[in-house]
């Protein structure tokens, strides 16, 4: 109910729940509840305001049944356009399946219907998932959206703080787009670019680095669109940026996020404190969890923020003295590192117009460790999602190998051998056509990742990986070893257009780089 308020909600249709807590907390907050006689009258006459006012409106309804009874108008509303809040009750936290009262599984029922659904954990995350929910559905497209919050019982909403209240700057898609008060302010910015920057000039970014004097990251998918050999370049953000990253990180007073969901990924070991301006046309992907400012725009629009920028004289000092040291340290894992040497000099030995398909074990983990492997200038990345699908980057080379061949390059896979043997018949009966594809595969004889776990967690190897490669027909194989690199670059030289060359490098679990 705070969330409402802040949102300016004045009135909620409904018919609460039982336990009559939504109805105490809508008077706490001065909200008016229009009480209505069945559930399908509540969303009925939300979304007829909402018609008439282009404005969210909110219904609210108890658990199972109640939901149940809605899901009729909640289809006409989304037929309608409308823009609409549902707020249900829910099995308590524990407790959501058939043995519980009143149980219906609300989410399944109402997600197919909803712009965005979801059954928040904790306090905290309800204000975050309320808040979402109204962004989303205030945007352009409109649409229902659906929170189900628990009811007390097996274990309580925890007391989580509310972050920050973060506000929305709307729509400006054509036209000049204002920098929020905080860029204004910023004097040691960092700006994080996701895939969502794909489509911007060539060297646009850089060139507004340099012009506002922010560092600049990528997450995984956002890789390849800015030169890693620009000055202000540091590396991938979260997971996989090198140690010296994170005290950059908390001392710089802004992150402006660009494109970008911010998976978890993206974001570990961000500070909690630092503001973030994340920009993004969809909604669905704000984060409002965070300090700081959601922008829907197109990114484009950003490019203009450079001139109201004030940096600190000593600002790109500290950046350049953070790349300095990860090149130090990239430079010597690779020189005790046969794998990471292999991967480096397979990726920096790719010409222009090439497509990199990455897969994300333990191994191939080395393809995201900048600057162990530095992309060159001219080259795409095909990244996989959070969802990290195994084979995905795999037989995802088949498909880049099209648009490498007309731009002059050819595809580099960097896989797993796990990854390969899920998609290993796909590969072996592809059509002998588009560009020439080199699979490095990096063989630890089974799941590398999963046996690293189990390695720290219980204490066990060899359940998941056996001794030594496989083999595959057609397959260059032999142990990482110190001419391993050369022999694939050569292998990237030589390939042919329509030929799929394997490239097995045997390689032992201790070579993985040093993520738990």
């Amino acid at each position: 109910m705070d969330e409402l308020r802040a949102w300016g909600v004045e009135r909620v249709f409904g018919l609460p729940g039982d336990d009559m807590l939504a109805l105490a907390a809508l008077r706490r907050e001065g909200i008016e509840l229009v009480l209505m006689r069945s559930q399908r009258a509540a969303v009925f006459a939300a979304a007829a305001q909402s018609l008439v006012t282009q404005a969210p409106a909110v219904a609210v309804v108890g658990r199972g049944p109640a939901a149940a009874a809605a899901l009729p108008a909640v289809l006409e509303a989304a037929a309608q356009g409308a823009r609409l809040l549902l707020l249900a009750g829910g099995a308590p936290i524990g407790g959501a399946h058939p043995h519980t009262f009143q149980y219906v599984p609300q989410l399944d029922l109402l997600r197919p219907v909803c712009r965005i659904a979801s059954r928040p954990e904790t306090a905290g995350e309800t204000a975050f998932r309320v808040g979402q929910a109204l962004l989303v559905i205030d945007g352009p497209a409109g649409g229902v959206a659906y929170v189900e919050i628990a009811d007390p019982g097996l274990e309580a909403l925890s007391s989580t703080p509310r972050q920050a209240q973060v506000r929305l700057q709307n729509g400006a898609v054509s036209g000049s787009l204002h920098a929020p008060e905080l860029v204004r302010r910023a004097r040691r910015p960092l700006v994080v670019i996701g895939g969502g920057c794909r489509r911007l000039p060539r060297g646009a970014i850089e060139r507004w680095a340099r012009e506002s004097g922010a560092g600049i990251l990528t997450t995984a998918s956002g890789r390849g669109i800015v030169s890693e050999a620009d000055e202000r370049f540091l590396g991938l953000s979260g997971l996989y940026a090198p140690a010296d990253i994170g005290a950059l990180m908390r001392r710089a007073d802004l992150i402006i996020a660009l494109g970008t969901r911010l998976e978890e990924t993206a974001t570990f070991g961000w500070p909690a404190a630092t503001p973030v301006v994340h920009v993004d046309l969809d909604p669905v992907s704000a984060v409002l969890n965070r300090p700081g400012v959601f922008v829907q725009a197109d990114v484009a629009h950003v490019l203009t923020w450079a001139e109201v920028f004030s940096s600190e004289p000593g600002w790109a000092e500290e950046i350049a003295q953070v790349r300095a040291s990860a090149r130090t340290w990239a430079a010597g894992v690779r020189s005790e590192n046969v794998v990471a040497e292999t991967v480096g000099c397979a990726v920096e030995s790719l010409p222009p117009g090439s497509v990199i398909c990455q897969e994300n074990g333990l191994m191939d983990i080395w393809s995201y460790l900048h600057p162990v492997t530095i992309v060159p200038d001219g080259v795409e990345v095909v990244a996989p999602s959070e969802l990290t699908t195994l084979g995905a980057g795999c037989v995802g080379a088949l498909g880049a190998r099209y648009p490498a061949q007309e731009r002059g390059g050819i595809v580099l896979a960097i896989v797993g051998d796990g990854a390969f043997g899920s998609v290993a018949d796909d590969i072996e009966h592809a059509p002998a056509s588009g560009s020439g594809v080199v699979i490095l595969v990096l063989d630890n004889g089974g799941f590398g990742w999963l046996e690293q776990q189990n390695r720290v967690v219980n204490g066990e190897s060899g359940v998941f990986v056996s001794v030594g490669g496989r083999g595959h027909e057609g397959a260059v194989s032999s142990a990482a070893s110190r001419d391993t690199g050369e022999a694939v670059a050569r292998a990237i030289a030589e390939v042919a257009p329509g030929e799929i060359r394997v490239v097995r490098i045997d390689c032992a679990i201790e070579a993985g780089p040093p993520l738990t």
